[in-house]
């Protein structure tokens, strides 16, 4: 086992915003994570709109979002086996 301090760090890469049409199937990763130690945990805050889910996983989002919002600014958190994690955003509206 490697030591944890010497893991490599998480680096994390955003979408930006992205637009969602309203009751239309969407499935998208909107941050990719790259380095850490064992495997990646994502989270996100606020919880996404009815319909959408998250998986924490892979940060894949999926569903039909069902109604409209306004653009909405959304951190994601991943975390590594080393207790390390990184957080940044991304937005999006339908």
């Amino acid at each position: 086992f490697p030591s944890h301090d010497r893991a490599p760090t998480i680096s994390l890469q955003s979408i930006g915003t992205k637009v969602i049409v309203q009751n239309e199937s969407t499935s998208f990763t909107p941050v990719e994570a790259f380095g850490g130690y064992g495997a990646l945990v994502y989270s996100i805050s606020p919880t996404l709109p009815t319909n959408l889910t998250y998986n924490a996983a892979n940060g894949l989002v999926s569903g039909s979002a069902s109604v409209y919002t306004s653009a909405t600014t959304f951190t994601v958190t991943v975390s590594d086996q080393a207790s390390r994690s990184t957080s940044t955003t991304f937005s999006f509206l339908i």
